[in-house]
């Protein structure tokens, strides 16, 4: 027997069950396949439910990936777009979906948790980019991304996502449309001004919660 194979075979023998499991789940991250788009074609990401991983002790959003039609908007099926903030780069996150795993960043499960918890159930259909767009294909990336202006327009519903709540972030979205109702009357308004108009004064906390939301990536 060669060495080179009778080492491999001493290494298999050597792993722990622990890192052989390991190494299984590795190789099935990040394997969703991806079918090919046709033209006018993009990929809906659609959230059936969740999963409750008692490994990792949270709910797993279930999705499946569906190749559907733009290019005429009486037969576009209803979808929402979703606009989120970045956050960080690193995908510490899984899904699944297509009966596979799939690794994202914490914005994107932040996302869909949230937007699915709110459907009560209902299957629910979604464009986001970092999933319905093939990353490891240049080509579609491209091709994709010269569509998405057509995306967002016929998209039933537009969401933005600004991520968890944090840093009076609630506080703010809430004060926000009474912020904006009362800037309309007066769009020039200097900081000293603030209170004869109504609004907080310049180093009342709701500026800095509103600032730090505005802020995000």
């Amino acid at each position: 027997m060669p060495s080179s194979q009778a080492g491999r075979i001493q290494t298999q023998q050597n792993e722990t069950p622990l890192a052989m499991r390991s190494r299984s789940k590795d190789r099935n991250l990040d394997h969703s396949r991806y079918e090919s788009l046709e033209e006018g074609q993009i990929r809906l990401l659609i959230i059936t439910g969740f999963h409750l991983s008692t490994n990792l002790g949270k709910k797993i959003p279930v999705c499946e990936l569906k190749p559907v039609s733009i290019r005429y908007e009486r037969f576009t099926p209803d979808y929402t777009a979703l606009s989120y903030v970045w956050g960080a780069n690193e995908r510490s996150e899984t899904i699944i979906c297509n009966s596979k795993r799939l690794t994202v960043t914490a914005s994107v499960f932040d996302a869909l948790s949230h937007l699915y918890s709110r459907r009560l159930h209902e299957t629910l259909p979604i464009w986001i980019d970092d999933v319905c767009i093939n990353q490891k294909n240049n080509i579609e990336k491209t091709l994709q991304v010269k569509k998405m202006h057509l995306i967002y327009q016929r998209a039933y519903k537009v969401v933005a996502f600004l991520g968890r709540a944090a840093e009076d972030s609630d506080y703010a979205l809430g004060q926000i449309h009474n912020l904006t109702r009362r800037l309309a009357f007066s769009p020039d308004v200097h900081p000293k001004s603030l209170a004869s108009n109504g609004l907080p004064h310049q180093y009342h906390r709701l500026w800095t919660a509103v600032a730090l939301v505005l802020d995000r990536p």
